[in-house]
């Protein structure tokens, strides 16, 4: 679902032909906006927001340990500035902090940030890794309805052994 959401940008004109076409479905989230559900891909698109208020972009944790090389670069920037850091390469994939925090424990600093899509958190991931100062751990956030939806789901498994 989170690779759907990205498909907010749709113009008020479309949303209306695609409601003509499938099934509306309301999809309460944290704006409340209604969603247009195709069972049918209809131009290959399967969601659509159909209120174009606030574009519900996917949430991801983003969890980070510094190295000691990377320790020294944080006393050097300021955590003000590797904030700053991290918001630009954010904006640059589409995305934004909501929230940052540094922390006692296995992780120097945690943060939930607006992603637009996996590939997109993938390429910040390894980006951040790469660069051998910091060791990080992405994981995408579900909101309350999301998870409903997913345990509404029916799925055809079969365990190990069963």
């Amino acid at each position: 679902m989170g690779d759907m959401r990205r498909y907010c940008q749709v113009k008020p004109k479309l949303v209306s032909s695609l409601e003509k076409k499938i099934q509306n479905v309301w999809v309460p989230g944290d704006c409340g906006n209604r969603f247009v559900v195709s069972s049918q891909p209809f131009n290959g698109v399967r969601l659509q927001l159909a209120n174009l208020g606030r574009c519900l972009v996917p949430k991801y944790l983003i969890q980070a340990a510094y190295t000691a090389e990377g320790l020294q670069g944080l006393i050097k920037d300021r955590a003000s500035g590797r904030r700053a850091a991290v918001g630009r390469a954010l904006e640059a994939i589409g995305g934004k902090i909501e929230s940052i925090y540094y922390t006692f424990g296995d992780y120097d600093v945690i943060l939930i940030a607006d992603i637009p899509d996996n590939v997109s958190a993938a390429a910040m991931s390894i980006r951040v890794s790469g660069s051998g100062l910091v060791r990080t751990k992405t994981t995408p956030l579900l909101t309350v309805e999301e998870t409903d939806l997913a345990l509404g789901r029916t799925v055809a498994y079969r365990p190990p052994g069963g």
